[in-house]
């Protein structure tokens, strides 16, 4: 994990320890570095099985992770058959916005997806996830293993049904062929 700002890893082991937890834990499956995730992208390479990146909206210093280049060292830095993913915004506020990182991501990776989930506390409440995937299509995905851990929301039905876009999405995305 890299964040740009350390003292937002601290006050989220302080205030929300049970999404902390891996950091909390010391889990060996995850480095913690603060540092600027542009620079930190851009020097890995075949390294990653997945990249997911939270930020803050592409204004100021977050503007740089919303860029070609930026998926393009992402793309590098994943292993054959990683997958990317990245917040991007409300289809209704940001519409250009949205279309542009779905073209540049599937400009770039095999396999581009768009998902959507409903955030309460943000404007609009629908968000957009943009992944990119090496190999995987979750459109094809099916479970080939029993889950072995509890989740309060996560089930299969929402697996699929996050990549059912809503056709004023399918239009913006693709124009009226998709539907």
């Amino acid at each position: 994990m890299v964040d740009i700002d350390g003292q937002v890893i601290e006050l989220s082991k302080k205030y929300f320890p049970e999404i902390s937890k891996a950091i909390l834990e010391k889990d060996p499956k995850l480095t913690v570095k603060v540092g600027d995730g542009i620079a930190f992208m851009r020097e890995a390479e075949n390294y990653y099985d997945v990249i997911i990146v939270d930020c803050s909206d592409p204004v100021g210093p977050g503007e740089g992770l919303f860029s070609y280049d930026f998926y393009k060292d992402t793309f590098k830095a994943l292993k054959e058959d990683g997958l990317f993913v990245q917040q991007t915004e409300s289809p209704f506020m940001h519409r250009k916005l949205v279309k542009d990182i779905f073209d540049c991501v599937s400009d770039i990776f095999p396999i581009t997806r768009l998902y959507t989930a409903f955030i309460p506390l943000y404007p609009s409440g629908m968000h957009c996830f943009t992944m990119g995937s090496k190999k995987y299509d979750p459109l094809a995905w099916e479970p080939n293993r029993k889950r072995t851990f509890p989740t309060k929301y996560y089930n299969e039905g929402i697996q699929k049904s996050a990549f059912v876009l809503p056709n004023f999405v399918k239009d913006l995305l693709y124009g009226e062929k998709e539907r």
